[in-house]
């Protein structure tokens, strides 16, 4: 009865019409039950009471024709609904197999509707690795039309997919620090040749000039061998742990923590690490000036 209602105030005769289908038949069911019971038992007339026989004749026939009304009405509902649970399964077998063809798509779900013409009114709803176009969309419906031998309109909606598992850690990428280009090349100058001239004193005195010195390039430092220091200054709000220096964050590791250095870099004065934390299975670049060797 309160499926009844909700279908009168969504303006559903399909759900108002089944539920009232569904009540008449309990209904039905439950009073022919009743009275055949009391007739088992030996509630009937007596012999020679023609009332009593005469309501028991109307009982029988309006419970005949009650049974008949429901029927009929069950009939055409159980039919249809295994014919929509027929095409239901043919429409899924379809889209299985013509799916399963292409690569790596997978379908997240779908729903079907028939319209006024007998046509399949298809949406399909596909994670595939990169965008279809409207060919093969196309063959896609004629393909699946021809499974189910009756005409198809395909809609397609496409989520791009990106398999990243992430209980793997990613390389990192270190950013280096620009090179400086245009740097002078020390070329020497030339000695001028001594010609020995008749003086009082001879004297050979060459005359040298300086050469340029080369400006040594800043190089990454790095460390020789792990070792063990502890995060601290972070508070609650922890150490930020990244993909490269500077990059972008994958987690954070708490106050306190024990992590492994495996590699140092410098990147634009910041003193970057490259850490572990086997309790915390982390595993990437923090800010060194985060970190204390431990006691």
């Amino acid at each position: 009865m309160a499926n009844i209602g909700l279908g009168l105030a969504f303006r559903s005769l399909t759900i108002a019409g089944g539920a009232a289908l569904i009540f008449l038949a309990n209904l039905v069911a439950i009073v022919a039950t009743g009275g055949f019971v009391f007739l088992w038992m030996g509630f009937r007339p007596e012999r020679g009471d023609p009332e009593g026989a005469l309501t028991q004749r109307r009982g029988f026939s309006t419970f005949g024709l009650l049974l008949v009304l429901v029927t009929i009405p069950m009939a055409i509902f159980t039919r249809q609904s295994l014919r929509e649970a027929q095409l239901e399964r043919a429409v899924a077998s379809a889209i299985r197999a013509e799916i399963g063809r292409l690569a790596q798509v997978e379908v997240v779900q779908w729903t079907y509707s028939v319209g006024l013409d007998d046509t399949l009114d298809l949406d399909l709803a596909l994670r595939v690795p990169e965008p279809m176009d409207h060919a093969q969309a196309r063959d896609l419906q004629e393909r699946i039309a021809e499974r189910l031998d009756r005409p198809v309109a395909l809609s397609i909606g496409m989520v791009p997919a990106q398999q990243l598992r992430a209980y793997v850690p990613p390389t990192p990428t270190v950013t280096a620090t620009p090179t400086p280009t245009g740097m002078p090349t020390a070329t020497s100058t030339p000695v001028p040749t001594q010609t020995p001239t008749r003086t009082a004193t001879p004297t050979r005195t060459p005359t040298v000039t300086p050469l340029p010195t080369n400006t040594p390039l800043p190089t990454p430092t790095t460390t020789p061998t792990p070792w063990v220091v502890a995060v601290t200054g972070v508070g609650g709000a922890g150490l930020r742990v990244r993909y490269s220096p500077g990059g972008v964050v994958m987690g954070r590791l708490d106050e306190g923590a024990a992590v492994v250095v495996a590699e140092t870099v410098t990147v634009n004065e910041v003193i970057w690490y490259y850490v572990s934390s086997p309790a915390q299975r982390l595993e990437g670049w923090v800010d060194g000036a985060y970190l204390a060797l431990t006691p």
